[in-house]
């Protein structure tokens, strides 16, 4: 229903202006709105985008809050809808005329494709294509404060494809890009959760813990939304490094959280709960782990989220094999019409399980070949580890460089400076004393013309004087006789 009154929506929408320049400060006020409220992980942000796209009166201004609803309904996991919108939007886009603007907004179009591919459709490779290019169109967009996001959501899908390597090059380009923009420090903590999840899939916990402490430090400055993926990772490093009391506390703080915060029937609360069921099920709690898997599943299953109900499964295999009901867990392995999701940890839960499970029935072939696997897989995750820590050698050693490039260059411009201004005080001080010589070399003949007036009018006072003598006086008197 959802996606039909979108569609009808939209056609109508076409009759409006078209604008495609740049956007009016009110169009800017309104998506600064959506995408704090966004950020915060609100689910008001249809309600509100709705009543957006009833006011709106310009065509582009209408498509852009349409796709930030979009991107909504991937928080709510509502996938249909969210390609269905993407699809519309990228239709109103190909009439378009080139602009940074345009970019921008295909942009999202891209992201919200790259999410429904990555979630979905379980398809990395086109994940990490439409986010790529995603990027690539932002850089020529209108909008560079949300390139290390950008560059982050590239990294997400590096690595839950298991490519760690280049998971953590365009962590660091993020990283690089919010040092660059001059962004908040909040948007730096986001950024470093990618990285503390790189190290955490690598095994290196301490490494993890590490940055994990640093970002709960900072935890306040995350919107609600990080905040909620940040104790969930957290969670998850405890879990990983055998640590179920404190995971189960932490996942316990998270379904906490996102009960405060109203979100109780998303994906991000069914994920919560999937996770804290695999917890009890690792402290011995099988009916508490039993009664989480039989709230969520259906949930999974309508949505159609294949990774998810795969570590259903996985959980529901674990159960069984706990009980003796090894014939559910064959009918389990049977049902499974997908394939294997391609996430390193899924994975590695999942062989777990099944160790277990081809331990108690006595199924040595296939154990031995599963246990075969996990070494080859342990074997890659540490050649792994290698090429990242050689990456990040030369990432620093790179970085290293540029610093002292930049120092020497920064150093010759200061002495360019100092020399110019040195030159330019040399330059004033003789033109100060030229114009001090020009100035005496005038009063000096200044002074002379005026000496010359002077003796001149002295010479002229002296024959007056000369001529009103007593002794000339007396002579004219006697010529006169």
């Amino acid at each position: 229903m959802t996606v039909i009154t979108t569609m009808i929506t939209v056609v109508s929408c076409d009759n409006y202006t078209k604008r495609t320049d740049s956007r009016s400060a009110e169009q800017e006020k309104r998506l600064v709105h959506l995408s704090e409220i966004y950020d915060d992980g609100h689910d008001l942000l249809i309600e509100l985008a709705d009543s957006m796209l009833t006011i709106v009166t310009d065509s582009f201004d209408y498509y852009e809050i349409f796709i930030m609803k979009g991107m909504s309904y991937l928080r709510t996991q509502e996938l249909d809808s969210a390609l269905n919108i993407a699809k519309v939007a990228k239709l109103y886009a190909q009439q378009l005329p080139e602009s940074r603007r345009k970019n921008t907004f295909l942009s999202q179009i891209l992201t919200v494709e790259a999410s429904s591919y990555h979630v979905k459709m379980m398809n990395d490779k086109e994940a990490i294509r439409l986010y790529e290019e995603s990027y690539r169109l932002l850089m020529e967009g209108d909008n560079p404060s949300k390139l290390p996001s950008s560059a982050c959501n590239v990294g997400d899908a590096y690595m839950f494809s298991g490519d760690l390597l280049s998971a953590t090059k365009w962590y660091r380009r993020a990283i690089v890009l919010q040092d660059s923009l001059k962004l908040p420090e909040s948007n730096a903590v986001s950024l470093y959760l990618g990285l503390a999840d790189v190290y955490r899939r690598m095994g290196d916990y301490s490494k993890a813990e590490e940055y994990y402490q640093w970002i709960m430090q900072r935890f306040d400055q995350l919107s609600p939304s990080m905040q909620s993926y940040c104790l969930n990772n957290y969670a998850s490093l405890c879990y990983y490094s055998q640590q179920f009391e404190e995971a189960l506390d932490k996942f316990l703080q998270l379904k906490s959280f996102l009960e405060a915060n109203g979100i109780t029937d998303n994906y991000e609360m069914a994920i919560c709960k999937l996770n804290l069921a695999d917890v009890y099920l690792n402290l011995g709690a099988t009916d508490s782990a039993k009664a989480y898997i039989d709230d969520i599943a259906p949930f999974f299953q309508k949505n159609n989220v294949e990774a998810c109900i795969h570590y259903v499964n996985t959980i529901l295999i674990a159960i069984n094999t706990k009980e003796g009901n090894y014939g559910e867990v064959e009918k389990i392995l049977a049902s499974e019409r997908y394939e294997d999701p391609n996430e390193m940890f899924l994975t590695y839960i999942r062989n777990k399980y099944l160790q277990e499970y081809y331990s108690a029935i006595g199924d040595y072939k296939h154990l031995v070949a599963l246990i075969s696997e996990v070494r080859k897989e342990k074997d890659s995750i540490e050649a792994t580890n290698t090429d990242i820590r050689i990456a990040e050698t030369m990432m620093r050693l790179t970085e290293d460089t540029m610093r002292l490039h930049h120092e020497v260059e920064l150093n010759r411009k200061n002495a360019q400076i100092a020399h110019t201004r040195m030159a330019m005080t040399v330059m004033m001080a003789l033109a100060v004393i030229f114009i001090l010589l020009v100035a005496y070399a005038y009063l000096r003949i200044r002074k002379k013309r005026l000496q010359s007036r002077i003796d001149i009018l002295l010479l002229r006072l002296e024959k007056t004087r000369q001529r009103i003598s007593p002794h000339f006086i007396f002579n004219l008197l006697n010529a006169r006789r």
